[in-house]
């Protein structure tokens, strides 16, 4: 796969970052929860800067050929978060960070992802990397359609005192 097209795009202002990679996250929500949430956190601020360790976030979108194909984010001093992109872009993505001097402490996203960034890493740096853990989010695609139980809420009274109790 050529890296011709391949363009690593740090971003300064979180809104910026949120308009280029949102549409791309939220296809796989449940898989980019987490760089979602930390989003979310960073509250659409120009300046997401940690007020406990002043370091600014690293707002990374990976785009080909003008598409968004993977994103990136950290918050110093935790790891990278990446999402799932294809191999070439994690690798052109390690090479990026290990030319801007951006050592992250560990990569967290999708397996192939985290494990093809990391294995460039280690290419380019000589450093070491391996999986320190596996992890796995569950995804709800139907909710079944089941009957209402019998029975109606109404408040608990002192006869309920030894069924709470007992909770």
């Amino acid at each position: 796969a050529t890296l011709r097209h391949m363009m690593i795009e740090a971003r300064h202002d979180i809104r910026v970052f949120e308009a280029v990679t949102s549409p791309f996250l939220v296809a796989r929500e449940a898989e980019n929860c987490l760089m979602l949430g930390i989003m979310s956190s960073l509250g659409g601020r120009a300046d997401s800067t940690n007020t406990r360790t002043g370091a600014a976030p690293l707002l990374i979108s990976v785009m080909e050929d003008s598409k968004t194909v993977g994103a990136a984010l950290m918050t110093p001093p935790y790891n990278l978060v990446v999402s799932r992109m294809p191999e070439n872009a994690a690798r052109a993505l390690a090479k990026w960070t290990v030319n801007e001097k951006i050592s992250p402490a560990g990569v967290i996203g999708p397996s192939e992802p985290a494990e093809w960034f990391a294995d460039a890493w280690r290419e380019h740096t000589l450093g070491d990397a391996h999986v320190d853990m596996r992890e796995f989010i569950y995804s709800a695609h139907a909710v079944a359609d089941v009957p209402r139980a019998p029975g109606a809420l109404r408040p608990a009274t002192p006869n309920d005192a030894d069924t709470i109790v007992g909770w």
